[in-house]
């Protein structure tokens, strides 16, 4: 896979993502042949495992919420379901290697510029000063969870896994009126 990744950044491709990292510039220098390899695994591995938890919780959200299907069927109401089972169900749950930028107290703990942190998306798109009943699931017509990151840490497949989503949703919508997951044989 390599050698293809490499040949295919060797053609000078013209336009699309593979032309964007093969003329990437960063702190004014071009990437390198592994950092640009690196970038199209992150986008391969990171799209395909937020997409996937996020259509399998969706249908876990509509096994669990009956009622929540008939109101999909009847209004469509999508795109809050999407953005609900994204706060709810966080496809990814933490991020382990943030470092501080600047010293810092949150909550009466100090953290020094460069400490390591961990940042908990799934606590934080339950909090409750932030979300009115944060531990149920509700289509709310205002939802600013951050299950995709925020600013420059902000998943760059995000656009594509609510494609990706909605597009899922649809197909199962037409083809099935009820979707429920038997819990009894579930393997870890």
């Amino acid at each position: 896979m390599i050698e293809k990744l490499s040949g295919l950044f060797s053609q000078n491709p013209e336009n699309g993502i593979m032309s964007v990292i093969s003329t990437a510039n960063v702190n004014n220098r071009n990437l390198d042949l592994n950092e640009k390899i690196g970038y199209i695994m992150l986008l391969i591995i990171g799209g395909n495992e937020t997409t996937t938890n996020l259509i399998t919780n969706m249908l876990k959200a509509l096994s669990d919420n009956e009622d929540i299907i008939n109101n999909l069927n009847t209004e469509r109401n999508i795109h809050d379901f999407i953005e609900e089972t994204l706060r709810y169900y966080s496809p990814i749950q933490f991020l382990p290697h943030r470092f501080a930028i600047d010293d810092t107290d949150i909550n009466g703990i100090h953290i020094n510029k460069g400490q390591r942190i961990s940042v908990f998306l799934g606590s934080a798109n339950r909090d409750e000063n932030i979300f009115d009943k944060p531990d149920e699931f509700i289509l709310r017509d205002r939802n600013e969870h951050i299950a995709f990151g925020r600013g420059p840490h902000m998943c760059i497949g995000a656009p594509l896994a609510r494609l990706e989503a909605d597009i899922a949703l649809n197909d199962f919508l037409e083809n099935y009126k009820k979707i429920r997951i038997d819990n009894k044989n579930q393997y870890f």
